[in-house]
């Protein structure tokens, strides 16, 4: 859930914070928009503890509404690799998917619903 924006239009630079992230790992998350093409696509990045994800979507119209496609990169501390690395092998990897699925669906929901 969104818990702080900064003031003015969503644009290139902006920042803004959440309470979220991947358990164990949830707090509060600090996110800059790094590309902002409107209605066209989105990049941003933020951290959830020791790891940052960069969150790339595209928007494409179709003739049924809006189509979006998200990408995500994941990386680490280089000291934290090891641990999260056999962490993501044994349970951080179905969690991160299930809270991206459950972020992308509502997304994805809003925007390709017509007539939104």
């Amino acid at each position: 859930r969104i818990i702080s924006v900064q003031d003015g239009p969503i644009t290139a630079g902006f920042e803004y914070k959440d309470h979220g992230g991947v358990p164990p790992f949830k707090g509060q998350n600090k996110w800059r928009v790094e590309v902002f093409e409107p209605m066209r696509r989105q990049v941003h990045v933020g951290n959830s503890g020791p790891m940052t994800f960069k969150v790339d979507s595209v928007l494409t119209e179709t003739s049924s509404g809006t189509r979006m496609e998200r990408q995500v990169e994941v990386t680490s501390l280089l000291v934290m690799r090891p641990i999260l690395s056999l962490m993501w092998t044994l349970f951080l990897k179905r969690r991160a998917l299930e809270v991206m699925q459950k972020t992308s669906t509502i997304a994805k929901h809003l925007l390709e619903s017509p007539g939104t």
